[in-house]
């Protein structure tokens, strides 16, 4: 059974419908990430402020005199370092113990 060949009008069509699809579900997903969420713009740029005071706290701490104080203060500062290199933008949630229930509101 030969092949059904659809006029010119009809691939034409298509490909300006699937063209537009195209680009709605970019926007869509553009849209999601960054424009329907504006308060990971201010998280973003408290995790690099935050990057930048404890680079600078560290930088302090190496110029202490060598002792168990300076690498205990060293090991904590490295670890905060790494825990702020980790985190993602996004709401976050806090177990209330006094109050048996979570909270989102961290003022």
């Amino acid at each position: 059974m030969p092949a059904m060949q659809l006029p010119s009008k009809y691939v034409k069509i298509l490909a300006v419908l699937s063209l537009a699809l195209f680009l709605l579900t970019i926007f869509v997903f553009f849209y999601d990430a960054e424009l329907s969420r504006p308060w990971k713009k201010y998280q973003r740029e408290f995790k690099q402020l935050d990057l930048q005071l404890t680079s600078a706290e560290i930088q302090k701490a190496q110029q202490m005199a060598d002792g168990p104080k300076k690498r205990k203060k060293l090991e904590l500062l490295n670890k905060r370092l790494a825990r702020i290199r980790v985190s993602r933008p996004g709401i976050k949630q806090f177990w209330l113990t006094d109050l048996g229930r979570t909270d989102r509101c961290t003022t």
